[in-house]
């Protein structure tokens, strides 16, 4: 059941991290393991349908004071759903699509200067179709209709 899986899977022997979507830049490797395991007990406990009913897409920038629905929100949806966003970090949830046909003020999570996860080997789906060389560290996944596999020990 998907309510019983993390949102962030780490393998410390092999260096990769495995997210569906991305890592915000605020966060570093910790911030993004413990503040997955927020969501992820919220939806394993007696709570997640209070949580299903408040989920929104309407947190779109991270800030450490944020609480509640909100706080759960923005981390839903950056570990599920973040693709593209601006300079400053503030998720744009409608754009998708190759990186060269995008608005020249976003660009894909993993672009972000200084992402403090920048150390980290992450595997992701891409979901939004990035077609992107520029990736350093970064394994996006293309959606495709067919299993893919990616031999990890061999990167």
């Amino acid at each position: 059941m998907l309510r019983q899986r993390g949102l962030i899977h780490h393998d410390a022997k092999l260096n990769y991290t495995l997210v569906h979507a991305g890592i915000p830049a605020e966060w570093s490797f910790s911030q993004a393991i413990t503040f997955a395991y927020e969501v992820e007990s919220v939806l394993s406990q007696s709570q997640y349908r209070a949580f299903l009913e408040n989920h929104r897409q309407d947190q779109s920038r991270w800030h450490a004071k944020l609480r509640g629905w909100k706080r759960l929100n923005f981390i839903a949806n950056a570990c599920t759903r973040m693709k593209y966003c601006n300079a400053a970090g503030k998720l744009d949830f409608s754009a998708s699509g190759p990186v060269a046909e995008q608005n020249p003020e976003l660009m894909p999570w993993y672009r972000l200067p200084d992402r403090r996860a920048s150390q980290l080997r992450i595997v992701f789906a891409d979901d939004a179709g990035f077609q992107d060389q520029d990736c350093s560290d970064v394994y996006p996944l293309p959606a495709v209709c067919a299993q893919i596999a990616v031999r990890l020990a061999d990167r």
